[in-house]
């Protein structure tokens, strides 16, 4: 025991500066770990938002659009979403001519 503290006397700033040296690296490796669960935990939430999305487009389509695709207008609707036009069809435009008028 007495060459224990004798060691410790003796070298006591050596020691210091290893456990802070270990402290240092064991703090580094804390941090990495950390960063690295936090990472893990934000790439799980983009799966299942992805995953939910996917869902979602899957569901509109099963329900939705494979019945509006079946449909008999869906030709029609479809064209009319292209910008296709059926004869005796055409495109009006408005033009609105305003013209500023003093109040004075």
């Amino acid at each position: 025991m007495i060459k224990l503290i004798r060691f410790i006397q003796k070298y006591s700033t050596q020691l210091k500066y290893w456990l802070l040296f270990f402290a240092i690296i064991f703090m580094i490796f804390a941090i990495r770990s950390y960063l690295n669960n936090i990472a893990i935990l934000d790439a799980i939430d983009w799966v299942e938002k992805e995953k939910k999305a996917k869902i979602d487009e899957i569901n509109f389509t099963q329900n939705f659009l494979t019945k509006y695709l079946w449909s008999d207008y869906a030709d029609y609707f479809l064209a009319h979403e292209n910008s296709i036009l059926y004869k005796n069809e055409f495109i009006l435009r408005l033009d609105m001519n305003i013209h500023n008028q003093d109040l004075t």
